[in-house]
């Protein structure tokens, strides 16, 4: 989910203290999650994982989910930011790279060499739960959030 990208992601940015640093570290952080178990839009089409058409369903699921990222992000950036505001934003923006990255159509052409390493990257880095599992692959993204934001406040 976004949300556990973008305020991991922050925080790691913030960590760095630099926007480049910030940038970078928050797109690794991106993969590692992914190595995590976690639910998302995938979650419903398990085994393959992959939506052969996206639904209503999963693109409301995944506006709010981007919009309660965008949200949380700005507040993390006014609240926790400081003097590190750009480092901050640019770890929640890096960490959200990836997922918008492998989302944009004309992207999953694969038609360039980098973006098809990428998209195996991202693929093979990726541990989606089924979703008979929803609870433990939620669970483990608000522990994730939960240690950021604590983080977060703890250091400001």
């Amino acid at each position: 989910m976004s949300t556990a990208h973008v305020v991991v992601g922050a925080a790691v940015g913030a960590a760095v203290g630099n926007p480049v640093g910030g940038l970078l570290l928050g797109i690794l952080s991106h993969h590692l999650l992914d190595l995590i178990p976690h639910w998302d839009v995938g979650s419903f089409y398990a085994p393959t994982f992959d939506p052969p058409k996206l639904t209503r369903r999963d693109v409301l699921i995944a506006a709010v989910d981007g919009l309660v990222a965008v949200g949380l992000l700005w507040f993390m950036a006014v609240t926790f930011g400081g003097s590190q505001v750009w480092a901050l934003v640019a770890g929640g923006v890096g960490g959200l790279l990836p997922d918008i990255w492998h989302h944009i159509p004309w992207w999953k052409s694969r038609s360039r060499q980098i973006t098809k390493r990428w998209f195996s990257l991202h693929e093979r880095w990726h541990w989606t739960v089924a979703q008979s599992q929803m609870g433990w692959g939620l669970l483990t993204q608000v522990v994730a959030i939960g240690l950021a934001w604590w983080w977060l406040a703890s250091v400001r």
